[in-house]
């Protein structure tokens, strides 16, 4: 976890009151970032896929139709010494094209970043590609990488992750075992710059229509892939896989992540995220506290190199149709978990919730976080990613530039303010 030398201050709600008993900092918004290009139109969804690494963020606006309609694009942004976000780069394909939605999906590790563009048809109709880019040292960020399956996998790039030499991109539409029953792909830097896919991933148990690769993420030798249509003794519940890369530099299949009260339908694995040892995935359809409020599992790694299920994560004010754990996020101790279907400031106004690893291993909610200027039906949370103590949080009908353009919003500890 990137740790921040900020003083930690009270770790309390909007009305005051005690959240847990973990020493967390009080987080608050820092910043709206919102398109910098001169276009920055209503349903650019800007906003809909965000990264944080660092002091960088990049922010995904699949349907911006700049040039074409929904060719997409992607914006960076730096947090300066002051702790102001400036704008650095605007994001594009060499060779995007209309549909291509290009931004649907991106990841942001050091000096690179990677953008899925799931629509784009150069390898085929709506085969997709990803792109990469290099950051050099004036700050400038350069496509240095154009990446496609080798077997032409349908709606590739629909998810990307990035971990320093390595991305894994997920294509849920394959049909390696049956009609969208998806794939991912790992592909690997070598020293001298080029990129090549070292190996399809599938599910050992794969069937039509799971959707594996509809998320993944990966952190050092460890990936893990969603599949929420996957079949749990008979019942579509939902599951994720986790590959552990050997000696060898082979992606190897060690465990199938499964809910012990999944329920047909949850879809559990349409949002994952993995740091280290800690798995994390979302269940924005789980019917605990009413229809689709949403929970969150966390699996963790044991000394015997076991991935078990440890705990079940709610919202304090779980309700009907919240969609908590739409999108998930977990570096080190810390944890943010989305509902961008909360009413608090209306009809699906959004929200996102911070957790924090105790020292027993408990994770505690530490806070529920908002847009200042929220309103309704901006879905904040679409989207969510954290970065030390530093969160960046999607709302893709937000408004930017223009209404319901989309915007992200930075939040950082209190103490870290200017």
């Amino acid at each position: 976890m990137l740790l921040v030398s900020c003083a930690p201050g009270s770790k309390r709600s909007d009305r005051g009151e005690r959240l847990a008993t973990v020493d967390a900092p009080l987080v608050v918004e820092a910043a709206k970032l919102v398109a910098v290009a001169s276009d920055g139109a209503s349903g650019d969804y800007f906003g809909e896929s965000v990264s944080l690494s660092g002091s960088w963020a990049v922010v995904g606006a699949g349907s911006d139709g700049h040039k074409f309609i929904s060719i997409g694009s992607a914006y960076v942004f730096k947090r300066k010494a002051q702790g102001n976000w400036a704008p650095i780069g605007w994001l594009t394909a060499s060779d995007g094209g209309k549909w291509d939605v290009f931004g649907t999906s991106v990841s942001i590790s050091g000096s690179r970043i990677v953008i899925g563009a799931p629509g784009h048809d150069g390898e085929g109709p709506g085969y997709g590609a990803a792109y990469v880019f290099e950051r050099d040292q004036n700050w400038h960020w350069t496509e240095v990488a154009k990446l496609t399956a080798s077997d032409g996998a349908e709606f590739f790039g629909g998810s990307v992750s990035l971990s320093g030499n390595k991305t894994v991109i997920g294509a849920r539409h394959d049909e390696a075992n049956g009609s969208s029953s998806g794939a991912a792909y790992v592909f690997k830097r070598h020293p001298k710059g080029n990129w090549s896919e070292v190996q399809k991933l599938t599910a050992s148990d794969g069937g039509a229509e799971d959707w594996f690769g509809d998320s993944v993420s990966v952190s050092g030798s460890y990936a893990v892939v969603g599949a929420p249509y996957g079949d749990v003794n008979g019942v579509i519940s939902g599951a994720a896989y986790v590959f552990e890369r050997d000696g060898q530099g082979s992606w190897i299949e060690v465990a199938k992540l499964t809910a012990p009260d999944g329920s047909a339908f949850d879809r559990l694995g349409s949002s994952v995220s993995i740091s280290g040892s800690v798995v994390l995935l979302g269940v924005g359809r789980d019917d605990d506290f009413g229809y689709e409020s949403g929970s969150a599992y966390v699996f963790e790694r044991n000394a015997q190199g076991n991935w078990i299920h440890t705990q079940k994560l709610f919202a304090s004010d779980a309700a009907t149709e919240d969609g908590f754990g739409y999108s998930v996020s977990v570096e080190g101790s810390i944890a943010a978990i989305s509902a961008p279907y909360d009413g608090d400031e209306g009809k699906e106004s959004g929200s996102v919730y911070l957790f924090e690893r105790d020292a027993q291993g408990t994770w505690e909610q530490t806070q529920k976080l908002t847009a200042s200027d929220s309103a309704p039906e901006v879905y904040f949370g679409v989207s969510v990613a954290v970065s030390g103590n530093f969160t960046l949080v999607g709302a893709s009908r937000a408004e930017g530039k223009q209404p319901k353009s989309g915007a992200a919003y930075a939040f950082q500890p209190e103490s870290c303010l200017p």
